[in-house]
């Protein structure tokens, strides 16, 4: 399954697989019905299991189980809301992904300004602490990319 092939190679040789992920050229909603649902409806049905067939043991009160309806629903919306969930990161990737790039390109053409002068020099300005703050996190980037290990499978 393609699923699950994909999910291990993530996770063991996640260098070469994040490599063929940005090769491919899938379209959103089959990412979405491929990945996004398959994946929140197993960790839907793991909570329905266990809230509403084994029960949550309570200190007083004993063991307690969530109806079977109230249990769907709230599986169904877990479900809706890792969907939603989803596209709301992408655009709030989408939306920080410009300013990291921004940054990086002002450094690389004014390697010896301050920060405060890179700060001033970017559109629109920023607050000295903020470009520091873009800049460590694309160095901690950087470091991530070159020194994670690599897992043989």
């Amino acid at each position: 399954m393609r699923l699950v092939d994909r999910a291990r190679n993530i996770i063991l040789i996640p260098k070469t697989e994040w490599a063929a992920i940005a090769a491919e050229s899938t379209p959103i909603p089959q990412v979405v019905a491929g990945y996004v649902v398959p994946l929140s409806a197993i960790a839907a049905l793991a909570w329905f299991v266990g809230v509403c067939l084994v029960g949550v043991s309570t200190a007083f009160t004993g063991t307690m189980r969530v109806g079977i309806v109230w249990g769907l629903v709230a599986a169904i919306l877990h479900i809706v809301m890792a969907v939603v969930m989803v596209y709301v990161l992408a655009f709030i990737i989408d939306a920080l992904a410009p300013s990291l790039r921004a940054a990086a390109e002002l450094r690389l053409r004014h390697p010896s300004l301050s920060l405060r002068e890179l700060a001033a020099r970017a559109d629109p300005p920023v607050t000295k602490a903020a470009m520091a703050g873009r800049l460590a996190r694309l160095v901690a980037l950087a470091r991530d990319d070159v020194e994670a290990p690599e897992a043989t499978g």
